[in-house]
């Protein structure tokens, strides 16, 4: 049996997953702990992958999510990639309104 402090930190851990699979319910993955994302929207294509999709890594610092993101930008995240136009640092409470107008935007 899990002791409280093991079940409240898997708790914890598990918050901002289950929060940003609300925020990206059409998310290919979602990765990582923490309340800063660094979010690929992608403009598929192919027979792989023939629609949009979506890419969240989440981190604990925003300094760490920019890093992610920096090197998505450099790297591309794909086939047909839009750069760092489509990619994005974003906190998972703060920048709920702007998830939305992104969704919408790219999806």
């Amino acid at each position: 049996m899990m002791s409280d402090e093991t079940s409240e930190e898997g708790r914890k851990e598990k918050a901002p997953r289950a929060k940003a699979k609300r925020l990206w319910p059409r998310a290919e993955r979602i990765l990582g702990s923490g309340e800063w994302a660094s979010v690929s929207y992608c403009p598929g294509g192919g027979m792989r992958k023939p629609y949009p999709y979506i890419t969240v890594y989440l981190y604990q610092s925003r300094e760490r999510a920019e890093e992610a993101k920096r090197i998505i930008d450099q790297t591309a995240c794909g086939g047909g990639c839009w750069g760092e136009r489509g990619h994005f640092v974003l906190h998972l409470e703060d920048d709920k309104e702007r998830i939305a107008e992104l969704n919408a935007r790219f999806l």
